[in-house]
């Protein structure tokens, strides 16, 4: 927020949340340097060039932190990757990757189609709050230059890079399962996130997709 060209924009789907956020943007005295949208982010994105007046005042973003359920990621980082709303080098860090889980994200980051334009690693780290529950970080880092020269190499792997195994599918509908279940009255006990966190990790690593580092929880 240093430099005088820098921008942060967020996306709220709460509007008592994305009032919040405004408030507290402007108690710091960078209101004027925050951009705060209320909507579900499958549809701020697609329109998030037609919010500003020119195409050259729209954001281009060397940041981008995901927070939203982990079934949009995949879908809201292709959006912002068709709209070239993300400059080459581009950091996006995903939370909760493993708990509720973004199977079909790390996949595509991984193994799919993503793993083209971006390089990405993934970090263990213990839940907030959940002494001894496992979650994981996704930071990938995006790369379009290298998108055309790989292409050509692997045009014979695309058509098999694009299909989704069904191994994939099958672990974001348990993790779309689980979303609802905590969203829901009685929400999930600690015994079925804990288990449910080693079912994932087990069915990640059988895709060959698991943490490259561990964080360990401070004291």
């Amino acid at each position: 927020m240093r430099r005088p060209d820098s921008r942060v924009v967020t996306v709220e789907v709460e509007p008592e949340h994305a009032l919040v956020a405004q408030c507290l943007a402007a108690h710091a005295g960078v209101g004027h340097k925050v951009d705060v949208w209320t909507g579900h982010s499958r549809d701020v994105h697609g329109s998030l060039r037609d919010r500003y007046p020119s195409p050259a005042q729209a954001p281009r973003f060397a940041v981008v932190f995901m927070d939203q359920g982990g079934s949009r990621f995949w879908q809201d980082l292709e959006t912002l990757r068709k709209q070239d709303l993300l400059l080459p080098g581009c950091v996006i860090i995903a939370d909760n990757v493993l708990k509720p889980g973004a199977p079909l994200f790390l996949w595509q980051l991984c193994k799919g189609a993503g793993s083209r334009e971006f390089t990405t690693e993934i970090i263990s780290l213990e839940e907030f709050a959940m002494a001894g529950v496992e979650d994981w970080m996704s930071v990938a880092t995006y790369h379009p230059e290298a998108a055309g020269a790989r292409s050509t190499s692997r045009s014979a792997e695309a058509p098999e890079a694009s299909k989704v195994p069904k191994e994939v599918l099958d672990l974001e509908w348990e993790a779309h399962l689980v979303r609802t279940m905590a969203s829901s009255p009685g929400s999930v006990p600690f015994e079925a996130w804990a288990a449910f966190s080693e079912r994932m990790k087990s069915g990640m690593k059988a895709l060959g997709i698991e943490p490259a580092r561990s964080m360990e929880p401070r004291e």
